[in-house]
């Protein structure tokens, strides 16, 4: 099985991980999925009162996300 390390963030960082964060969560193919991977490993966790991205850049993010005008692995590269 893959792993993925634990990131840690920069202050710099947090929309783009908090975007990749809910796009994993929202689209990941299960415990043995790179995005299920990506979302574990990340070292992001959400407030529990939070449903999805918080902030219009983490939005944005997102949304690349989801139209594919970003893949996972480059937020992930960028992060890194």
């Amino acid at each position: 099985m893959e792993t993925t390390e634990c990131i840690d963030l920069a202050a710099d960082d947090f929309d783009l991980a908090e975007g990749l964060y809910w796009y994993c969560v929202d689209f990941h193919a299960g415990q043995g999925s790179r995005l299920y991977h990506i979302q574990c490993g990340l070292g992001f966790r959400p407030s529990p009162l939070a449903n999805g991205p918080q902030s219009e850049a983490s939005s944005e993010v997102y949304r690349m996300l989801v139209q594919g005008e970003l893949n996972a692995e480059t937020v992930l590269a960028m992060i890194e």
